[in-house]
């Protein structure tokens, strides 16, 4: 059975979030083997394209994406955000300035949800604010950025 793309993006979600306890850079090399661990263990070696190139996209665009949240939570200093919260707008801001198969409200709700699953009670309404400005913003951050 293949794996949903809500599935996809909460695997995602989880292996960016073990890497915000590691000291080390993102990179591909060891996201894959964290993810192909994951799958292995949790998913019985399950797969998908999309879970392998939304966590290699995510990894690509790691410092445009950390830079963006910057801009746009201006109050949150990206080492002060929530472990949670960060790795959802990863995910979330990456999806919305990268991915042209999914549409930004869908980035945006999907953002939302996995917010509210493994966030605190704030975690839905910050991740909204920041993806949603980052959405009405977006093509001058392709502009500027890109």
């Amino acid at each position: 059975m293949a794996l949903s793309r809500h599935l996809c993006r909460e695997i995602v979600f989880q292996v960016l979030f073990s890497w915000e306890f590691s000291e080390k850079e993102f990179n591909d090399t060891e996201s894959t083997q964290k993810l192909q661990d994951y799958l292995q263990e949790f998913r019985k070696g399950e797969s998908s394209v999309f879970l392998e190139q939304l966590l290699h996209g995510v990894i690509q665009h790691i410092h445009t994406i950390q830079e963006v949240i910057r801009q746009y939570a201006p109050e949150w200093p990206l080492e002060k955000i929530n472990p949670v919260d960060r790795s959802i707008l990863y995910l979330g801001v990456y999806e919305i300035l990268f991915d042209p198969d999914v549409p930004d409200i869908v980035a945006i709700d999907e953002a939302i949800e996995t917010a509210k699953k493994y966030g605190n009670e704030n975690s839905g309404k910050f991740v909204n604010g920041v993806l949603n400005t980052v959405m009405k913003n977006k093509d001058l951050i392709l502009t500027s950025h890109v």
